[in-house]
């Protein structure tokens, strides 16, 4: 295939994406307008919506005018929300949609990029692309007003980063890019603050790349440090607000106390419903304002979640099944898209491009590299067995998936470590 052939079809792939987004989240607001329902399914996007305000109006950031929550959401996807609030007194919901959609064609184009870095064929890259494009969870994902559009994308850049950094033999301006996208990553989401430390463990402690990494040490270093050293510096201005606020360190958020107990508790069942706070809030102590410090809050509910499972692993145990069912489901958790047209659609669209993806991971096994798109996956599975789980968190990590399925339907005659994709580096 000519380079103009892959280019025309890779923007008919992007135009393709953007209808299907579109199309999707114009639908599910005029479903959610002939409704007369509140504009947001989940209760998650009201406060990223007060969130954006309040930072387009120079006021606080914070959100739940009872609560007061300061330190309770990353500004990643606020900030991304704040610019409508300056074109619009109340912005239309659909122009943050919008903002979604072309998120989701960013996405689309990303993951082909990844396809590309590792597998140098273009047809690879255009089936992954294409399966991006067409899967309805990704399709879908726009009209939520949430951060996981902008967190798929920032995912990408990074996984992306982690592999040019590997392939320009450790260079140390390819390290200070994977600290810029892992900052964005985290600013976006907190899920993503272990996650390049958990990814170089993960894959220098398989036998064929120690070598590799023992041979190049004083680069990989310098380029671990650069990582570093950027990603703190982007980080610092987040730490010292949290620290004037709290008085203590919090390298994220003060919501993992929350998250901890709404997943390990008597009352877990592997969903989230957090009516719990508030009973909490009530046994902490108030400041002179009458607001709850939210870093004791924080604290109590994360010992109460940890003493809980220490008195009851078995119940830890039962909870981690349940929520790695509900994590890699085939069918959809939520009642409300339970029917059976979308149970259909996710068991015909997402199942075969699970098999396919696990086909791939297995068909190159031996190349370190092509690990970086199945580690998302068993990293994720880590944090949601633990906290509670959804389809919706499987997200992030879908592309990924849909680069290993591409490479299991057509086999590249070469891989970014080598010509020979049946020899290992």
């Amino acid at each position: 295939m000519n380079r103009r052939r892959f280019a025309c079809i890779a923007g008919l792939i992007l135009i393709l994406a953007f209808a299907l987004r579109l199309g999707g989240a114009v639908g599910w607001q005029r479903f959610v307008d002939m409704r007369g329902s509140a504009p947001f399914f989940f209760g998650d996007s009201d406060s990223y919506w007060q969130l954006g305000r309040a930072l387009a109006a120079g006021a606080p950031y914070e959100h739940d005018p009872v609560r007061h929550w300061k330190v309770f959401r990353m500004p990643g996807y606020p900030v991304l929300l704040a610019p409508l609030f300056l074109v619009w007194n109340e912005p239309p919901v659909l122009a943050a949609r919008l903002e979604n959609v072309l998120l989701g064609v960013l996405t689309v184009f990303l993951t082909g990029l990844l396809a590309r870095a590792l597998f140098r064929s273009r047809r690879v890259t255009l089936l992954a692309m294409l399966l991006a494009a067409a899967l309805p969870e990704l399709v879908f994902q726009p009209a939520g007003v949430l951060s996981e559009e902008l967190f798929c994308a920032a995912n990408l850049a990074l996984t992306l980063m982690m592999i040019k950094w590997v392939q320009s033999r450790l260079s140390i301006n390819w390290g200070a890019g994977i600290g810029l996208f892992w900052a964005l990553t985290v600013y976006v989401r907190p899920d993503a603050l272990l996650w390049p430390p958990f990814a170089a463990l993960a894959v220098l402690l398989l036998r064929d790349t120690r070598a590799v990494a023992a041979a190049r040490a004083r680069s990989a270093a310098c380029g671990v440090f650069a990582a570093v050293f950027v990603f703190a510096a982007l980080m610092t201005p987040w730490w010292v607000r949290n620290a004037r606020l709290t008085g203590h360190f919090v390298p994220a958020t003060l919501q993992i106390g929350a998250s901890l107990y709404d997943g390990l508790s008597p009352a877990a069942d592997g969903g989230s419903e957090m009516s719990f706070v508030d009973e909490f809030r009530r046994r902490a102590e108030l400041n002179a304002n009458g607001e709850c410090d939210e870093f004791l809050l924080d604290r109590s509910m994360k010992k109460a979640a940890l003493a809980w499972a220490k008195e009851n692993p078995a119940g830890v145990l039962r909870l981690a099944g349940i929520k790695l069912i509900r994590l890699w489901n085939i069918f959809p958790n939520e009642p409300a898209f339970s029917g059976l047209p979308a149970k259909l659609v996710i068991v015909l669209t997402f199942f075969p491009l699970f098999l396919f993806a696990l086909a791939g991971a297995f068909r190159f096994r031996r190349f370190p590299l092509t690990r970086l798109l199945w580690l998302p996956a068993v990293y994720l599975t880590l944090l949601h067995v633990i906290f509670v789980a959804s389809l919706r968190y499987r997200a992030p990590i879908l592309p990924h998936l849909a680069v290993l399925a591409a490479a299991a339907l057509i086999k590249p005659r070469s891989t970014s470590e080598g010509s020979d994709p049946s020899k290992p580096v």
